[in-house]
């Protein structure tokens, strides 16, 4: 006779493998997702610090104070002086203009736009002329003749008795070949300050790169004039003699500024290249190895 007592139907429990799996599929979606977020914060944040960088370059070419406006947040910062924006002045209250305080955070439309102000916007006040001069210079330094020409030209617009700024204008200005500028230059740094003994030396080159030489010996026998230790001078008067091929009074000023400038690599590599002219292999060569053996030195140092 059939049975018909129910079988009892049992369930049996998930694998301890199968739990394991699905808990691991979890966490790895889970840290997927942290790290596509993290890298999405990490790109917000990089292009934000890409547009700061640019905005900073932008205000720099404007030359003027500028209003930094999003469409989204209004204005941002209204009056930036870009001669000191970001300025190096460690007692400047609004050193570096502290940007990205005024930047505000998750914004999902960073489109930053640069607005000549309107008149009713205060002027800053400027800076001290060092600040100005720092900036410039360190364009200057750096072989990017367009800004340093127009940082020295705020420099000069900001503090127009101030001798530095027409002289580091003049510098920039010869650099870039603009010589009869540069020489413009050179004359008022002199007229503001006629016995700043490094104005004739940095006039002396640019008429020697203008190819006016007898104008660059002037001036480089009135650097020594007022300062016979001045080596540079003297290096000068031997490099313009040598490219005139007068190698014997090249020499002579070769010797004169080795002995007051012992320790200055570049003394030795130019003399190097007269002695050379001259057919003296065996002096050249002892005179670059010399000249690589203080620049190691200062390298290390």
């Amino acid at each position: 006779m059939l049975s018909t007592q129910t079988p009892e139907v049992t369930t049996a429990p998930l694998k301890s493998p199968a739990i394991s799996k699905v808990i691991w599929a979890v966490l790895l979606v889970t840290n997927l997702l942290s790290l596509t977020a993290a890298f999405l914060a990490f790109q917000t944040r990089n292009k934000l610090t890409q547009e700061v960088a640019q905005i900073k370059s932008e205000a720099i070419r404007f030359g003027q104070p500028v209003q930094i406006y999003n469409p989204k947040w209004g204005t941002v910062i209204d009056g930036v002086d870009p001669s000191i924006f970001p300025s190096r002045d460690l007692k400047d209250p609004r050193r570096g203009a502290a940007l990205q305080q005024f930047v505000p955070r998750g914004n999902d439309a960073q489109r930053w736009v640069l607005q000549r102000p309107g008149e009713n916007l205060a002027q800053p006040a400027p800076l001290p002329f060092r600040t100005y001069k720092t900036q410039a210079m360190g364009f200057l330094l750096a072989h990017d003749l367009p800004k340093a020409i127009k940082a020295f030209e705020r420099c000069v617009e900001l503090y127009p008795d101030e001798p530095e700024a027409h002289d580091g204008l003049a510098r920039a200005l010869k650099d870039a070949g603009n010589f009869p500028a540069a020489l413009a230059s050179h004359k008022r740094a002199l007229e503001l300050d006629p016995e700043r003994v490094s104005f004739y030396w940095e006039r002396g080159l640019t008429y020697m790169r203008a190819g006016q030489n007898d104008e660059a010996i002037r001036d480089f026998n009135a650097c020594l004039e007022r300062d016979a230790t001045f080596a540079d001078a003297l290096n000068s008067l031997a490099i313009l003699h040598r490219n005139q091929s007068k190698l014997d009074e090249a020499l002579k000023f070769h010797n004169e500024a080795v002995a007051l400038g012992p320790r200055r690599d570049d003394f030795y590599r130019e003399r190097a290249v007269t002695l050379e002219r001259k057919g003296d292999q065996q002096g050249a060569s002892q005179d670059r190895i010399k000249a690589q053996q203080l620049r190691n030195k200062e390298v290390v140092n």
